[in-house]
Protein backbone atom coordinates (compact mmCIF):
# COMPACT_ATOMS: atom_id res chain seq x y z
CA UNK A 1 0.00 0.00 0.00
CA UNK A 2 1.02 3.22 -0.77
CA UNK A 3 0.39 7.02 0.85
CA UNK A 4 -0.01 10.00 -1.46
CA UNK A 5 -0.74 13.38 -0.89
CA UNK A 6 -3.48 15.12 -2.78
CA UNK A 7 -6.40 17.89 -2.94
CA UNK A 8 -10.53 17.45 -3.79
CA UNK A 9 -11.03 20.73 -6.16
CA UNK A 10 -15.23 19.81 -5.27
CA UNK A 11 -15.52 17.07 -8.51
CA UNK A 12 -12.04 15.24 -8.40
CA UNK A 13 -9.37 14.19 -6.10
CA UNK A 14 -5.80 15.31 -7.64
CA UNK A 15 -2.42 13.78 -6.39
CA UNK A 16 0.45 16.57 -5.74
CA UNK A 17 3.14 13.93 -6.17
CA UNK A 18 4.45 11.50 -8.76
CA UNK A 19 1.79 8.75 -8.75
CA UNK A 20 2.65 5.52 -10.37
CA UNK A 21 -0.81 3.60 -10.24
CA UNK A 22 -2.85 1.84 -12.69
CA UNK A 23 -6.54 3.04 -14.57
CA UNK A 24 -9.35 1.77 -12.04
CA UNK A 25 -6.98 0.67 -9.38
CA UNK A 26 -8.70 0.94 -6.04
CA UNK A 27 -7.64 3.68 -3.48
CA UNK A 28 -8.47 4.50 0.00
CA UNK A 29 -8.95 8.25 0.28
CA UNK A 30 -8.83 9.81 4.02
CA UNK A 31 -9.99 13.72 4.19
CA UNK A 32 -7.93 16.04 6.44
CA UNK A 33 -9.20 18.77 8.40
CA UNK A 34 -6.57 21.09 6.54
CA UNK A 35 -6.91 23.04 2.99
CA UNK A 36 -4.70 23.23 0.11
CA UNK A 37 -3.04 26.34 -1.00
CA UNK A 38 -3.89 27.14 -4.36
CA UNK A 39 -2.02 29.98 -6.47
CA UNK A 40 -4.84 31.15 -8.47
CA UNK A 41 -2.67 32.74 -11.59
CA UNK A 42 -0.91 29.37 -12.30
CA UNK A 43 -3.72 26.83 -10.22
CA UNK A 44 -0.16 25.80 -8.88
CA UNK A 45 -0.78 23.53 -5.63
CA UNK A 46 2.26 22.99 -3.14
CA UNK A 47 4.19 20.87 -5.49
CA UNK A 48 2.17 19.83 -8.29
CA UNK A 49 1.07 21.95 -11.28
CA UNK A 50 -2.59 21.19 -13.12
CA UNK A 51 -3.30 23.10 -16.63
CA UNK A 52 -5.88 25.77 -16.43
CA UNK A 53 -7.64 27.99 -19.11
CA UNK A 54 -6.82 31.14 -16.86
CA UNK A 55 -5.43 33.85 -19.28
CA UNK A 56 -6.38 31.60 -22.09
CA UNK A 57 -7.89 34.62 -24.43
CA UNK A 58 -5.32 37.60 -23.21
CA UNK A 59 -3.24 37.52 -26.62
CA UNK A 60 -6.67 39.08 -27.76
CA UNK A 61 -7.26 41.49 -25.08
CA UNK A 62 -7.17 44.95 -26.72
CA UNK A 63 -6.78 47.55 -23.83
CA UNK A 64 -7.89 50.71 -25.50
CA UNK A 65 -11.80 48.75 -25.27
CA UNK A 66 -11.28 48.77 -21.30
CA UNK A 67 -13.03 52.08 -21.11
CA UNK A 68 -16.07 50.71 -22.93
CA UNK A 69 -16.60 47.64 -20.92
CA UNK A 70 -17.16 49.34 -17.91
CA UNK A 71 -20.65 49.27 -17.25
CA UNK A 72 -21.73 47.61 -20.57
CA UNK A 73 -23.42 44.46 -19.49
CA UNK A 74 -25.92 47.35 -17.30
CA UNK A 75 -26.58 49.46 -20.34
CA UNK A 76 -27.04 46.36 -22.48
CA UNK A 77 -29.64 45.23 -19.90
CA UNK A 78 -31.70 48.87 -19.88
CA UNK A 79 -31.48 48.64 -24.03
CA UNK A 80 -32.92 45.10 -23.85
CA UNK A 81 -35.57 45.71 -21.36
CA UNK A 82 -36.97 49.52 -22.49
CA UNK A 83 -36.90 47.88 -26.68
CA UNK A 84 -39.24 44.93 -24.71
CA UNK A 85 -41.42 47.32 -22.95
CA UNK A 86 -41.74 49.57 -26.05
CA UNK A 87 -42.94 47.02 -28.18
CA UNK A 88 -45.26 45.58 -25.65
Amino acid sequence: MLAVNGYYDGGVFHPMEKLNAKKYQRAIITLLDDFAEIKRETKEVLGGKTTSAFGIASKYANPDLIPQEEGAFARAMVEKHENYENHN
